[in-house]
């Protein structure tokens, strides 16, 4: 489950994307701010204080978004770091890739921790974000990468 928004409060548009693994004990949550230094909530929230909620306005994608874990060697009991990541896309319309197991070296990207990178799919259906999502999954490597095939398999099959 996926939800990215957008607000603007007036001081410029904040981002946010929350994740979450419904039925797994780990809930991801992913996100960035913009220079504010506000997640969408804090903004919301802020605005509400200031007496300006009639300047928020907030827009949500209302497309299908799906997820794939992408995790390092050895995980989940001694994931191994250091591992040089390639393929990694350029972020489109369509794909974003969220680093949360990485770091840079020089002009290099390497695992550093468990979970590494999560793609994340936009589609009209859970069938499309899902072939988009592993399409563009099968071109990241990295040494022992692993990551679940199954992701969203339940939703396409109540939906065949």
């Amino acid at each position: 489950h996926c939800i990215i928004s957008e607000v603007n409060a007036g001081r410029g548009p904040i981002h946010m994307v929350t994740m979450r693994a419904f039925q797994d004990p780990h809930l991801e949550e992913v996100g960035w701010e913009n220079f504010l230094g506000m997640t969408v909530g804090q903004a919301v929230l802020w605005a509400a204080t200031e007496g300006q909620l009639d300047q928020i306005e907030l827009e949500w994608d209302r497309r299908t978004a799906l997820g794939v874990v992408m995790a390092a060697a050895g995980y989940p009991l001694s994931p191994r770091s250091g591992d040089p990541i390639t393929g990694l896309p350029a972020d489109q319309d369509e794909v974003m890739v969220f680093h949360a197991g990485t770091r840079p070296e020089g002009e290099r990207t390497l695992t550093s921790g468990g979970r590494v990178l999560c793609v994340t799919a936009l589609a009209d259906s859970v069938r499309q974000a899902q072939q988009r999502a592993y399409a563009v999954a099968d071109q990241i490597v990295f040494d022992g990468r692993q990551f679940r095939r199954d992701i969203g398999h339940r939703a396409v099959k109540a939906r065949d």
